[in-house]
């Protein structure tokens, strides 16, 4: 048997009930889908972040890996040492190119004595410069200067040679003699800018 419920007030209680349900259950739906939302963005930026730390770590083991490799025997390197090797690297001369130049533009009948870094004073500063001390033969009848003025000439023109120096000058000469020989010592410096 069927109940029919002709009162009208309760059907539309009841509708009205059932619609507030419905609305209830869509926004549980809507707040469910948000949440799942929500946790799929986070799941995905949380992959993001393990995959940058992922890739992190393997560039620091090689980096790790890199300094064991090539980490001193003594353990006597320090950064600032190295810092230094590559200050003295990148702005000085290199000294065995300059010393190969020099010896190849020396004059036959000449020779260097004496070749060191050293403090010069001009114009009342100290400058840190190369000394050159070498002699030559004179031969008879010849003053032997010019021969000098040709070969600081000659260093001069070399730009291999003189690219590294401000200027280079003729300090000194002086005459001696030996037994069989008569000699023109002379001392010339190249200025480090």
């Amino acid at each position: 048997m069927f109940k029919i419920n002709v009162h009208r007030e309760a059907l539309e209680k009841r509708h009205r009930a059932q619609k507030r349900q419905v609305k209830i259950l869509i926004v549980r739906a809507l707040y469910v889908v948000v949440l799942a939302l929500i946790t799929a963005t986070f799941t995905f930026h949380l992959l993001l972040l393990q995959q940058n730390i992922s890739a992190k770590e393997e560039e620091l083991s090689k980096i790790q890996e890199m300094l064991v490799r090539y980490e001193p025997v003594d353990g006597n390197v320090s950064a600032d040492k190295i810092f230094l090797v590559s200050q003295i690297k990148s702005g000085r001369p290199r000294w065995s190119t300059k010393l190969k130049i020099l010896s190849s533009l020396l004059p036959s009948r000449m020779w260097l004595t004496e070749i060191s870094l050293a403090k010069a004073t001009i114009d009342g500063k100290q400058r840190d410069a190369l000394q050159v001390e070498g002699a030559t033969y004179i031969r008879e009848g010849h003053e032997g200067l010019g021969v000098i003025l040709e070969f600081l000439k000659a260093l001069r023109e070399n730009e291999s040679f003189s690219q590294n120096f401000e200027s280079i000058e003729l300090l000194s000469s002086r005459r001696s003699r030996d037994l069989e020989r008569e000699e023109l010592n002379f001392e010339f410096i190249c200025l480090i800018p």
